[in-house]
């Protein structure tokens, strides 16, 4: 993020809809018909044109680094890529057997294990010692942990359900969602781009579930 200006970067971020799609292909065998494919298209079109924030000489010019595009789109191939993978492994046999609470615990585990090696690790080379923490969270910062907490056993509950598509699909309507609430509670007016992003973002839901019934047929 540091490396790209605003607008290159939010483009950017939105590959991860075509990485999902692709990573879900390969791993998965999952295969969607061409009006799903075009209806991600236009998924990652119509995300792009919400989130606009700058004019067209921010994106891709002559002084736009080209490491950081690189490093940004394999930063949404990875996010893709385990996105996929903990589909998989919520989905398997062994994983059935689990409620959500243990499967929630397995992957952090990991989770943890390897922050706390990397710490470790940056704590040795640095020779500055284990970091400090600080004081312990206030009532929001609590509440912010809570509903994150809460928000990962949704997820998790979802992706035994549906697949990491449809959670894109449901990730890229809540962007809309939350920018209409803070219309609603903080007065915040969307510029125009918001509101022809939203439909675009709605015609490929449509695209989608059309090309999905048409294959099951």
């Amino acid at each position: 993020a540091r490396l790209l200006p605003p607008p290159t970067f939010q483009l950017l971020a939105n590959t991860k809809i075509l990485c999902t799609a692709v990573a879900a292909k390969l791993i998965m065998a999952r295969d969607l018909a061409f009006a799903q494919w075009a209806a991600l298209v236009v998924l990652t079109v119509g995300v792009a044109i919400g989130q606009w924030q700058g004019g067209t000489s921010d994106v891709l010019d002559a002084s736009t680094p080209f490491i950081g595009v690189l490093l940004m789109l394999l930063n949404s191939s990875l996010s893709a890529l385990g996105g996929v993978c903990t589909e998989k492994v919520l989905k398997s046999r062994g994983s059935a057997q689990l409620s959500i609470f243990a499967t929630n615990v397995h992957m952090a585990g990991h989770t943890l294990l390897l922050n706390g090696g990397f710490l470790f690790l940056q704590a040795l080379a640095s020779g500055e010692g284990w970091p400090e923490f600080g004081a312990p969270p206030g009532r929001l910062e609590a509440l912010a942990l809570g509903n994150e907490a809460l928000n990962g056993i949704l997820i998790s509950q979802l992706m035994r359900r549906i697949d990491s598509i449809a959670k894109n699909y449901a990730f890229s309507a809540s962007v809309f969602v939350t920018a209409m609430l803070s219309a609603a509670v903080l007065d915040h007016r969307p510029s125009w781009n918001f509101y022809v992003g939203a439909l675009v973002t709605l015609a490929s839901m449509g695209l989608y579930a059309r090309g999905g019934a048409s294959a099951a047929v």
